[in-house]
């Protein structure tokens, strides 16, 4: 039994373990802005391509069908659209794949929660104080 007693020694944080959880954030931030690049490039490069290929060809091509027409334009408009969706990339990618984000965006809304729950709590107790004094008034 004193041999098993023996051999169990409390672990010492050492420096080793400081620097693999730095590691480990470094590398969690080193995916999100990877991320975040290629979402940016894949998100902001169509629209400068539709409108290079828009105006090749509306100068060799004389005059286009309507369906031609109509197919450069529902692609321009999605390649815009992609352009306002690139603003609110990071925001997801963040919720995505960071936990501490997560968590303060929780914390931020069980916070709004609660402030709001308790601003109706005192409006309804305020309301019902000024009907009990009412009552009593009379």
């Amino acid at each position: 039994m004193k041999r098993i007693h023996g051999r169990i020694q409390p672990v010492i944080n050492t420096i080793s373990e400081g620097n693999s959880n730095i590691r480990q954030r470094d590398r969690d931030l080193l995916i999100i802005v990877v991320n975040e690049v290629f979402l940016y490039v894949l998100t902001a490069s169509l629209y400068p391509l539709i409108l290079v290929e828009t105006m090749i060809t509306t100068y060799t091509m004389s005059n286009k069908s309507a369906l031609h027409l109509q197919i450069e334009t529902f692609i321009l408009n999605i390649a815009y659209l992609l352009l306002f969706v690139n603003s609110g990339v990071p925001f997801y990618i963040y919720l995505l794949l960071s936990k501490s984000f997560r968590r303060d965006f929780k914390q931020l809304f069980t916070y709004i929660y609660r402030k709001l729950k308790r601003q109706t709590q005192v409006t309804t107790l305020r309301r019902a104080s000024r009907t009990i004094e009412r009552n009593t008034r009379v």
